[in-house]
Formats: C-alpha cells, structure tokens, sequence
C-alpha cells in the first residue's frame, strides 16, 4: 500500500465518520409533535356564532424514537460508535489493509499499561493475551447525543355558516430548538501506535508512520470543515420561530340537529362530517442546513375526516373518529447523491425533485365522563400511520428510491384531557361569558418510524 492510496483511505475513513452526524440530520429532519390538525367533532357553532380559541401546544424534551421495529431507542443511537479496527473495516472495507498490515508485519503488539511511558504501549512481545496493533487500532468513541424540543401557538377562529355548517381558520406560529452534542473520547491507541513507532524507531514504513498520525488526528473540527467544503453550514444547535402552515376546515353536522348551547343527553347521537385543507405556508429548510426542521410540509393536502358522538346516559359519552389525510404532488430541492457512499453530496447535486409525500390515516376511540355541568374529562386513543413519501427526478442515472427509506410510519397515542366549559353557567345567567378552558396531554405508546415526542395542550376558546 503506497502513501497515497493509504491517505485516500483514511481520507474516505473521515467521511464515513463525519456521515454519521450527516445522517443524524435525516432523523433531526422529521423531529416534531403531531400536527394539531382541527379534532374530528361533532360540534356545530350556531349560525351567525363565532368561536376565538388561542391554543398552545409543547413537547417534552424529544430524545428517543421508535426505530423500524417498534423498539424504542435513543435518536443517535446508531451514531454512536466505537471507533476501533472492527468498525473502521465496517466502515471502508479497504482499512482492513492497514489493520492487516499492522497485525501481520511485525511482532509488536500493544500494551494499555504502557500507555504512559516512552513507547506508548508499543511492545515486542509474545504474549497472546495482548493485542496486536492492528486489532489494538482506535480513535476512541464518537458520541453523538440530541435533543429536540417544539412549542406552537394556534390562533383558530371558527364561525357558523348554517345550522349545520361550520367555518374555521388556524394560523400556527411555531418554535423549535435542536441540540445536538458530538464528540470524540475514549483513548487514542492511533496516536499511541504512531508515537511508540515515530518514538521507538521499530522499523514500520514512513507511509505506514504518517498514515496513522493523519488518523489519530481526526477531530470533530475536521468534521465541520469536510461539511464546509461541501457548501453546508457547519452543525450546530437550532433555536428558530416562524409562522406553519395554515389550515381551513369545514364542519357538516348532520345528525341531529345540535347546537353549541345543547348538552348531551340519555340516547343523544351526534355526527358529523369534516374537511380540512393545509396550505404550505411554512417555511422549508435549505439544503444547507443539515440541522434544521421545516415548519411546514411544503405540500398542500386535504383531510376528510368523520366523528360520531354517542351518550347513552347524560354524564357518559362513547367517542369515534375516523380520518384520511390525501398529500397532493408537489416539489422540493433536494442533493442527490451520485452512489450509495455518497453520505454527503455537495451543491452541484442539488434538483428540484417531484415530492409526493405519503398519505395519511388515523382513527381514535375515547370515552367522556361528565362530572357536572361544568367539567368533563376525556381518555382517547389513536392509531395513525402514514404512507412513504416517493421522489422522482429527471436524471436517469440517479437513484431516489433511498429518499423514502424510514419515512413510513405508525404511531398510537394516548391522549387524557379536561374540559372546562363556562357556557352552560352564561346561558343560565350565572356568569358574564361563555367559553371552555382544555388542557390535554397526549402520549405516544407504541410506533414505527416516528419520534417519541409527548406533548401538552391548553386552549382558551371564546364564543360570541
């Protein structure tokens, strides 16, 4: 193995290195609650009534994910490595060079308990029990640790077009912060074996010598400047706020006839149809920016959704709610990249892909207790999943299908939530006006593909 070939190879060992942190960014890319979509209900504001809520939603700190087999893990678990002779081979097959010439070229082998004296663990000896240097061969730990983290404010206004025609717009201002922690640690045995070599004189090759001081000197500042040379920002912690995406529904109340003023009662049935359109108005990330997450979608699409209410006795409620979320094709710049180690395309592989994000369906079952006229308490639970996204470009020698690898998902959520309603006290004169207080929280149970990101809300809606 001649120098260069040898410095190429550690050369492609940095990138593989770096890649890991690279594709974190994919994962940090889909890191955010459940949208806070208008719920499947059945209720209808009277005609000519308006509803203002002010809604606000967070997550707890989002660490963990379900991966593709339901198992719960930490988001960079997979990034997290041990960076000695086994990974480095499992990383660029071509190491194993280096690692055999190093077990197979000379009888030294490495001794931790001489790390500190002159020779920095490098010994001639036979002792079995020691390692060789090729198998001895690490640049410590790459540990990668993230955190995510979002709040959203929803500003809803709802008015009633009919008896039983409903109107309603929400405007999100989002918030969302990403901290992401890497580093390199544990010991250096590449700098060890090349100080006991440089020290010690034992006859390695100089190209053997200097290839491995330039692998005992790689760092996570390396790193950051592969990334600039191929015209991304460096990585770093996202603390960013911007508007989403805007969303209009509709809501049909067909069965019975109800209005907001109505409670339920022994044997009431209550049923409703319901649309809702996203408008992409929140902002997307450039290909830039590794560490991002979008606050929009970047695709319209439309959500037809059906809830049933049934009371059969006046302080108990069964609830259903079924929906179905079509994704309309739209479009977005991505990098391609040009093979299938090419963890970090540059900008010259940028294209505006064709993106059809994939569809969505969900469905909960819940039950709500009245305690009195006033409060009332809901346990739910949903299942959703979504459809792979798909993109397609205009190169033929390009291969997209990688895109759409983890992008589908299911998730089940728990959620708990109280209800405070001051509109039976405002119709019977007993309080100035009428209005609901909520507060939810909504727990992820099981999943696939998704993040594991609990998240609270509270609403102060007013009606006049």
């Amino acid at each position: 193995m001649n120098l260069f070939s040898q410095i190429q190879t550690v050369n492609r060992v940095a990138i593989r290195l770096i890649a890991a942190v690279v594709i974190l960014s994919t994962v940090t890319a889909t890191v955010a609650p459940p949208c806070f979509a208008l719920p499947p209900e059945v209720q209808v504001l009277p005609q000519s009534r308006s509803k203002m809520s002010v809604i606000y939603g967070s997550t707890a700190g989002i660490t963990n994910l379900f991966n593709e087999n339901g198992d719960s893990e930490p988001i960079a678990a997979p990034f997290n490595l041990s960076l000695n002779s086994e990974s480095f081979r499992k990383l660029d097959s071509r190491v194993g060079d280096l690692v055999n010439w190093l077990n197979n070229n000379s009888s030294y082998r490495y001794d931790e308990t001489q790390r500190e004296t002159s020779n920095r663990g490098v010994v001639l000896s036979d002792n079995s029990q020691l390692p060789l240097l090729g198998d001895a061969l690490s640049r410590g730990n790459l540990g990668v640790e993230v955190e995510a983290h979002r709040s959203q404010y929803y500003l809803m206004y709802g008015r009633g077009l009919s008896e039983k025609i409903s109107l309603a717009v929400v405007l999100p201002m989002i918030k969302q912060t990403v901290d992401i922690r890497h580093s390199l640690t544990g010991n250096n045995t590449a700098r060890d074996i090349y100080d006991g070599f440089a020290a010690s004189n034992v006859g390695a090759m100089t190209e053997l010598v200097d290839t491995l001081k330039l692998l005992s000197s790689i760092n996570t500042e390396d790193f950051q400047k592969l990334l600039e040379s191929k015209g991304y920002s460096r990585i770093s912690n996202r603390n960013e706020s911007a508007p989403g995406d805007l969303q209009i529904g509709t809501r049909f109340g067909y069965f019975p006839k109800r209005k907001i003023e109505a409670g339920f009662f022994s044997g009431d049935v209550g049923a409703a149809f319901q649309n809702t359109v996203t408008i992409p108005t929140g902002k997307l990330q450039p290909t830039s920016e590794l560490t991002g997450i979008d606050f929009g979608q970047g695709a319209w699409d439309t959500t037809l959704s059906h809830a049933t209410h049934y009371s059969p006795r006046r302080s108990f409620t069964l609830l259903h709610g079924i929906q179905y979320t079509y994704r309309l094709p739209s479009s977005r710049l991505k990098r391609v990249r040009s093979h299938a180690g090419d963890f970090i395309p540059d900008a010259s592989s940028e294209e505006n892909l064709t993106m059809n994000l994939g569809d969505k369906f969900a469905t909960t079952l819940g039950a709500r207790y009245r305690f009195n006229e006033v409060v009332s308490l809901d346990y739910s639970y949903e299942w959703a999943f979504k459809g792979k996204d798909v993109y397609t470009g205009s190169r033929s020698d390009s291969d997209y299908s990688y895109l759409s690898d983890g992008t589908d998902q299911r998730t089940e959520i728990l959620t708990v939530m109280a209800t405070f309603s001051t509109v039976p006290l405002f119709l019977s004169g007993r309080f100035a006006a009428p209005g609901d207080f909520i507060l939810s929280w909504n727990q992820p149970i099981r999943g696939k593909n998704s993040m594991i990101a609990p998240f609270g809300t509270a609403e102060l809606a007013l009606y006049f």
